[in-house]
């Protein structure tokens, strides 16, 4: 029987230290407690335990929810996350080349709930979804109830590392913009999907601080109003590069989800008796609303 795999739950504090390794940036990992969540990072340092996750595949497919938002139409929230997508994929590699990855725009999809479909425990495709919920949000911690501004669910094997499944949640009870200045107090979506886009890719948030001119896309610190993360940053690159380097031979070459693309959601199946293996997940919660320094922001993911 395959191994477990495991839905991680993550949340995103703020980083404050001085990075101690040559690199900032800190990937997410099979790491779990006792309890099936994540394994807190550290405030000065990356997680450790366990193995460093990433798409086996050298090209993953998502796609934007048709679920309706007041915030944006479904065309517009697409080529959002195709401009935010796109960033990674982009970038020049320190050693050159690109990462080994290619991202692909699968087009809008009817589901438009965060959902893995392993036919042991639930009947249909998959897919990799970006949904904007304008009510109902449910994803924060219990300790911060409405600050969570989305949350992005990654399922994995919990042996090989291998992402399964990601899927980004995004907070449309809040104030957000798709304005190229956005107000100062809204929160940019093309932000918050290029930094979610990175956990989709298997990065943590990252150790580097931010200055008055630059910040990490990967840090754990927004603030309201700002595009800086639109922009990777050195420390985004390496992250990205070094998970994804040119040349990586990946185990597969198809650009389908596991188990068969869907546009629809999937049904749960009865239980039986017998062993099942459940996935792993890895919950990643951003940005919160509470006002830290002129960064302004926590986050959690």
């Amino acid at each position: 029987m395959r191994a477990s795999h495991a839905v991680l739950a993550l949340a995103c504090a703020v980083v404050l230290g001085v990075p101690a390794l040559a690199h900032a940036y800190c990937r997410t990992t099979t790491c779990q407690t006792a309890a099936g969540q994540a394994c807190s990072q550290p405030s000065n340092g990356c997680v450790t335990d366990g193995l460093p996750i990433q798409w086996p595949v050298d090209c993953v497919s998502y796609d934007v929810s048709m679920q309706p938002t007041q915030w944006a139409s479904t065309a517009d929230l697409s080529a959002t996350a195709d401009r935010a997508f796109a960033r990674w994929t982009a970038v020049d590699c320190p050693g050159g080349g690109k990462p080994s990855i290619e991202l692909l725009d699968r087009g809008p999809v009817a589901c438009g709930a965060h959902e893995y479909n392993d036919p042991q425990t639930r009947s249909g495709g998959n897919a990799n979804i970006v949904v904007v919920l304008d009510s109902g949000w449910t994803a924060s911690r219990d300790d911060e109830p409405t600050s969570t501004l989305a949350l992005t669910t990654v399922t994995f094997d919990l042996v090989t590392a291998e992402i399964y499944d990601a899927d980004i949640e995004i907070n449309g009870e809040k104030s957000l913009s798709m304005d190229d200045v956005p107000a100062a107090s809204s929160f940019d979506l093309d932000s918050i999907i290029t930094h979610e886009a990175g956990h989709f890719l298997g990065l943590s948030h990252s150790r580097a601080t931010c200055s008055a001119a630059t910040c990490p896309t990967m840090n754990a610190a927004y603030l309201p109003g700002s595009t800086k993360f639109r922009t990777l940053e050195a420390d985004d690159i390496a992250g990205i590069c070094a998970i994804y380097p040119p040349g990586r031979q990946a185990e597969r070459t198809a650009c389908v989800p596991n188990y068969g693309f869907s546009s629809a959601c999937g049904t749960p199946k009865v239980e039986s008796s017998g062993c099942a293996a459940a996935p792993g997940r890895a919950r990643f919660a951003p940005w919160a609303l509470i006002v830290l320094v002129y960064l302004c922001l926590r986050r959690r993911r």
